[in-house]
């Protein structure tokens, strides 16, 4: 599987296509540039696929519009599709931003195989920042989201958010992971789980980090 990244907009959202040997490609998580994400996919493999690591509206901002120009299924944790729907009111009344209507075409579950060409991707279900939060794991690769990032992990204190189920997340889904897989957050450059495990104050589960959450 090979992985194209592209970091878009104001919150430098960091843009994934996936593709191989198959006719088509996957992209995670459209954020902002919706005419940008469309005319670089076609250099790769024209997009099959939307995959939404969670619900928020910098993560899926392009998606209903690529939908309606590709005919791409959005795919997202079946705890997040109702942000798909909120977000139209919360990204007009907080941030001024148009958020175009749209809705889940399939919800998955933790442990769920998505498949491209031949290869797999496996849905791991990594609630904390979100209820629905995902990461992607295929081959050596982690698409992570905004469960952890770089040196630190995603917010907890948004609606939906809760810091010690973030914590169990990491603990019980990442931390187990060999050390050499390398993690494509959703903001932020690409890290590895040994090096988290070794530096990240959360993957470590550090005293002063759990006290964030008390």
């Amino acid at each position: 599987m090979e992985i194209v990244t592209w970091t878009l907009g104001p919150m430098e959202n960091n843009v994934y296509l996936l593709y191989n040997e198959s006719e088509k490609s996957i992209v995670v998580d459209p954020s902002w540039n919706t005419n940008f994400i469309l005319n670089e996919s076609k250099k790769y493999k024209p997009i099959g696929l939307i995959l939404l690591t969670h619900g928020h509206f910098d993560h899926s901002l392009s998606a209903s519009k690529i939908k309606m120009a590709t005919g791409a299924e959005i795919w997202i944790h079946e705890l997040d599709a109702a942000y798909l729907e909120w977000n139209v009111n919360k990204a007009k009344l907080e941030f001024g931003i148009d958020y175009p209507p749209t809705k889940a075409d399939h919800t998955f579950v933790d442990g769920e195989i998505i498949k491209l060409g031949n290869e797999e991707i496996k849905v791991i279900h990594t609630p904390g920042h979100t209820p629905g939060g995902v990461c992607f794991f295929f081959d050596n690769a982690l698409i992570a989201g905004d469960t952890i990032f770089e040196g630190s992990v995603g917010r907890w204190d948004f609606t939906g958010g809760d810091g010690h189920t973030l914590m169990n997340s990491i603990q019980e889904k990442i931390i187990t992971l060999d050390d050499d897989i390398i993690i494509y957050p959703g903001h932020g450059g690409c890290t590895t789980v040994g090096k988290e495990r070794k530096y990240n104050p959360f993957m470590r589960g550090d005293a002063e980090a759990m006290g964030l959450f008390d």
